[in-house]
């Protein structure tokens, strides 16, 4: 049975492309071409701006039902809009997902199309993140096309660290399109990999290739919400930016030019990925010294608990600290066992579940929550 209000969400998708794309694609300078798929289907995509959806939504003039962070629902009447005008999935981000996943199913049971950001999250880095293996599974086992969809340029234009957006060159269209039949006759390992392959899109290598010119403001500012770690002195925490500039207490000091590229007096990295690729190797390391003692701390946080009707309700507040077994905040403690994920809303509000409670973390100073991801990651034997 279709979605309740299916005629206006096709009708508000319609007019929306209309209206908002010569708009997006002069703000974005996007290039993209329009596509019907002409058949059911699940799309998948690379994430790397806020207006992903909507580039794909310029790219496919076919009707399809988003999943959405769950933050989106917490927007009060701009939220029931939204709501009304699309009926997004939502997926709360650091918790199991399989309220999501079961709400796609029925969906696509009911004959929709559904669009998926497949990393789960937008690049912090420059660089694809790992897509997890249900990925594939649902792909393969959901009984309908399967169409992948690649954005590049978008992390310059928009990096997920910095406040303000550049002016570039951004590309967007699908890679490829799967039949049923094609999906049934792959493991689902196979299908993760071709995902995978199809959206892997790493912002720095396409630099050396296309050398297009982000042009903006404080093209730096806010840096030190991916960079944590201090090449030099090794310290963490120590790294501030303004303007073009981030700099370190031990007298390091690098700017950014417009192609996204880095430059200073002994510094190893030219790119953010590069820094931030020796970051992730260099935190199993960083916990190891440190011990059972603190690894990373910061003050000033305040921390809510998601309630029903996404509603934000304050717990505590004080300082954040993580160890190898505990995460403390203000005068709660979590124990790192028993948090089954953790993820960033934005650029830097870490978000988590824990005793089946949602939780997120939020700071009115510029704070560095992919640290505390990463370490999350590393000390549960995951991937980073």
């Amino acid at each position: 049975m279709p979605v309740s209000g299916y005629s206006r969400h096709v009708l508000v998708y319609r007019v929306l492309r209309r209206i908002l794309g010569p708009v997006v694609k002069r703000k974005l300078n996007l290039e993209t071409r329009e596509e019907t798929i002409g058949k059911q289907f699940l799309l998948l995509s690379n994430h790397t701006t806020n207006w992903d959806p909507l580039v794909i939504a310029l790219g496919i003039k076919d009707h399809m039902y988003f999943v959405a962070s769950e933050h989106i629902f917490s927007w009060g009447s701009a939220s029931r809009v939204i709501e009304f005008l699309s009926s997004p999935i939502p997926i709360f981000k650091g918790a199991t997902a399989t309220g999501t996943v079961i709400e796609v199913l029925e969906r696509m049971k009911a004959g929709h199309s559904i669009a998926i950001f497949a990393e789960g999250d937008r690049s912090f880095s420059g660089r694809t993140e790992r897509i997890e293996p249900v990925i594939g599974k649902l792909a393969k086992n959901s009984g309908v096309a399967l169409v992948t969809f690649r954005i590049e340029g978008g992390y310059l234009t928009n990096p997920r660290w910095s406040d303000t957006y550049r002016k570039g060159r951004m590309k967007a269209g699908t890679v490829k399109v799967y039949e049923v039949e094609t999906l049934r006759a792959m493991t689902a390992r196979e299908v993760n990999e071709a995902i995978r392959n199809d959206l892997y899109e790493d912002a720095y290598v396409r630099q050396q290739i296309e050398r297009v010119k982000y042009r903006g403001k404080n093209l730096a500012e806010h840096l030190e919400r991916v960079l944590f770690l201090c090449p030099r002195c090794k310290a963490t925490g120590s790294l501030v930016s303004e303007d073009d500039a981030l700099s370190c207490s031990c007298g390091l000091k690098i700017n950014m030019d417009s192609s996204g590229m880095l430059h200073g007096d002994d510094i190893p990295f030219d790119s953010v990925t590069d820094w931030d690729i020796w970051q992730r190797k260099e935190m199993r390391s960083l916990a190891e010294i440190r011990g059972q003692g603190v690894i990373f701390s910061d003050g000033n946080v305040r921390l809510f608990t998601i309630g029903s009707e996404h509603k934000r309700l304050y717990h505590t507040e004080g300082t954040v600290s993580i160890t190898s077994k505990t995460l403390r905040i203000g005068g709660s403690e979590f124990p790192v066992s028993s948090i089954p994920d953790m993820a960033i809303h934005g650029s830097q509000d870490l978000v988590f579940s824990c005793d089946k409670v949602n939780y997120e973390l939020k700071s009115e100073k510029i704070f560095n929550a992919w640290k505390y991801l990463l370490l999350y990651r590393t000390i549960r034997g995951r991937d980073i």
